[in-house]
């Protein structure tokens, strides 16, 4: 009596395609969830400039109708924290200051050495094409470009 012998278990074809499909999915999902992050930071920078928004006005209230001279790097900027705002927010991806430029009224740059700013410009540089790039304000202020995908508010 002669004994068949038979192999089970898987080719060499079959655990390949497996793998492959793995693969795959595990690319789909890492993608997806990349663009989610981008979007979730997209978000966070745009809550941050309306916290800063109210910081700004209560600057403007304390200081006598003026807004922060100079721009991000600027001891006046600077001032903000704690005096306004708990502390200054920053870009969750790189952990740089937000654009800030303090205007005059016709919207030229109010430097350190002026003595009042009538308005500002405060903006951040999205990652993605979002639908508050729709509602912000474009062109330049003060040397600051705010074309898209640079997220500005100026009251």
């Amino acid at each position: 009596m002669v004994k068949k012998t038979t192999n089970s278990g898987f080719t060499l074809i079959e655990l390949l395609t497996v793998i492959v499909i793995i693969g795959l999915i595990a690319t789909a999902v890492v993608v997806a969830l990349s663009a989610r992050r981008k979007d979730s930071r997209d978000a966070r920078r745009i809550a941050d400039i309306a916290e800063m928004k109210i910081a700004f006005e209560l600057f403007f209230d304390s200081e006598g109708a003026t807004y922060p001279r100079g721009d991000q790097t600027d001891v006046n900027y600077q001032s903000l924290a704690p005096a306004h705002i708990a502390a200054l927010p920053k870009d969750p991806l790189d952990n740089a200051d937000y654009f800030y430029r303090g205007l005059h009224g016709d919207g030229s740059a109010c430097g350190a050495a002026s003595a009042s700013c009538a308005s500002y410009v405060v903006g951040a540089k999205l990652e993605t094409g979002h639908k508050a790039l729709d509602g912000d304000n474009d062109g330049t202020y003060g040397s600051l470009d705010c074309s898209d995908p640079v997220y500005c508010y100026r009251p």
